[in-house]
């Protein structure tokens, strides 16, 4: 693994959310099985069995067996090169977790906004996310499960271990999630 990060959104939602289990909401597909299937208004990151990968607004079900992996976000914050009005959840001012794809789809972009911390950072709102995604060169960008749960991990290679590149905000302890993305290189290549 050289990248790792957390998806999608996740219920139970009650403090002190230190819950031993949590259902990711959404549409969510491990290897080609359907972990969860709620919420189908959900827009949803996901990769192809063909090996095409894209950020979709909404998910044809008819199309499940077609995908290998799939995790739900929030809401669209970017869509065909612009960003969306903020509606809901993505209205705070909080830490974010979001993912663009460009035009293309060769390129993934992914971001972790610390926030809550005064001094550090207070967060984003969902369109100034989608701004940051659109500027890195993104077409179309996903909120995902953000809050206390926004986590981007790298491996490093030379103390053998992840290594968390944001600061969350004061939990007292690493969230348990929903759900999980992780980036692996293997001799034929990224998968």
């Amino acid at each position: 693994m050289i990248v790792a990060f957390n998806a999608s959104p996740w219920e139970p939602w009650e403090k002190p959310f230190t819950h031993k289990y949590g259902t990711p909401l959404g549409l969510n597909i491990s290897n080609g099985t359907i972990v969860s299937d709620n919420h189908p208004e959900l827009p949803a990151f996901v990769v192809w069995k063909n090996g095409e990968v894209g950020i979709l607004q909404t998910v044809d079900r008819r199309k499940t067996r077609r995908i290998r992996e799939a995790v739900s976000g929030f809401c669209m914050i970017a869509l065909n090169g612009k960003v969306l009005p903020d509606a809901g959840y993505s209205k705070q001012l909080m830490p974010r977790m979001a993912y663009g794809m460009s035009r293309d789809r060769r390129y993934l972009y992914v971001i972790a906004i610390d926030g809550r911390q005064k001094k550090w950072s207070l967060g984003a709102t969902g369109s100034e996310t989608g701004k940051i995604l659109l500027e890195a060169g993104a077409w179309n960008a996903i909120n995902m499960d953000g809050g206390g749960s926004a986590t981007l991990c790298v491996w490093d290679e030379a103390r053998k271990r992840p290594v968390m590149l944001n600061r969350q905000t004061a939990n007292g302890y690493q969230r348990p999630v929903g759900s999980n993305v992780g980036i692996m290189l293997d001799r034929s290549g990224v998968r």
